[in-house]
């Protein structure tokens, strides 16, 4: 998880984005207490998509109170209390991919990447050891997709293949409570497709530049494509299919939150990722007509 999936905040109700904050803040509490302080460095907006989906689903009623910031004594914030072990779940999901991430980075970073990604490791690596023993299942979702990532991007896969190690751990992942729950297993499914996706376009030159794995990279050095286009297309397919198993889930509250963030929100992250290609492709064009 990348931090793609969040809200388009300029369209949230004032109470809705009092609450979204409010599970941002409870989580980075939960994973402080849980899992101790450094923990918190990796805390991701995707996450808080996942906690208020789950709180959702389950119905979960509740209640938000005041209090300080953990990271900043002096700043006021408000914390969102419930029953359950929804901030558990989803911090303990945040640690073991950010321990896998940059497991990933260490293996396949430059060398400046490489000992930033092993010192971090090295701190972060209570924290994983307590949340895989006590989420083993999910451990090995990201075990399994960290070594099908590798012989996808290995054998030099297209872009249906290379995203679905991605796309096969979120809607697993998200049906781990609800084994049959179809619509969640689709949308998961294409959840992960559109993280990963994005991820890769964002990526994308820097990927050219150093000559690393990127699904995109032929349809990016291709002359006779418009790749903007062409990612965008890729991307808001993936999304429509997506809100098409969303609008099958049965959610029972915090749906302004939730519609916010899966009708727009990813939206709003497609066009910033795609405008830099636009404003690439428009330099280009202005260059060869001069």
């Amino acid at each position: 998880m990348f931090g793609y999936i969040r809200p388009e905040k300029a369209e949230l109700k004032v109470k809705e984005y009092a609450f979204y904050k409010s599970v941002y803040c409870s989580l980075c509490r939960s994973m402080g207490k849980k899992y101790g302080i450094f923990s918190r460095v990796f805390l991701s907006y995707d996450l808080t998509a996942l906690a208020i989906l789950y709180l959702s689903i389950d119905d979960v009623k509740c209640r938000t109170d005041k209090g300080h910031c953990v990271c900043n004594p002096f700043k006021k914030c408000r914390y969102c209390s419930c029953e359950g072990d929804v901030f558990s779940l989803a911090g303990a999901v945040n640690v073991i991919l950010s321990y896998y991430k940059l497991k990933d980075t260490k293996q396949d970073g430059n060398f400046f990447e490489k000992i930033i990604a092993g010192v971090f490791m090295l701190f972060l690596h209570h924290s994983y050891k307590k949340a895989s023993y006590e989420y083993t299942e999910i451990d090995s979702l990201a075990s399994e997709m960290m070594q099908s990532q590798y012989e996808a991007e290995k054998s030099n896969s297209g872009i249906d293949k290379s995203a679905d190690a991605t796309a096969t751990f979120l809607s697993k992942l998200l049906i781990l409570s609800y084994p049959d729950n179809k619509a969640l297993s689709v949308f998961g499914y294409y959840l992960g497709r559109w993280v990963y996706l994005i991820d890769a376009a964002d990526d994308l030159e820097n990927d050219v530049k150093h000559n690393n794995f990127n699904p995109f990279s032929d349809k990016y050095l291709a002359e006779n494509i418009n790749f903007s286009t062409y990612c965008e297309g890729v991307l808001n397919a993936t999304i429509t299919e997506l809100c098409k198993a969303y609008d099958l889930l049965d959610l029972n509250k915090y749906k302004g939150v939730l519609d916010n963030i899966f009708y727009e929100g990813l939206q709003t992250q497609t066009k910033k990722c795609i405008n830099k290609y636009k404003d690439i492709q428009e330099d280009d064009d202005f260059e060869r007509s001069v």
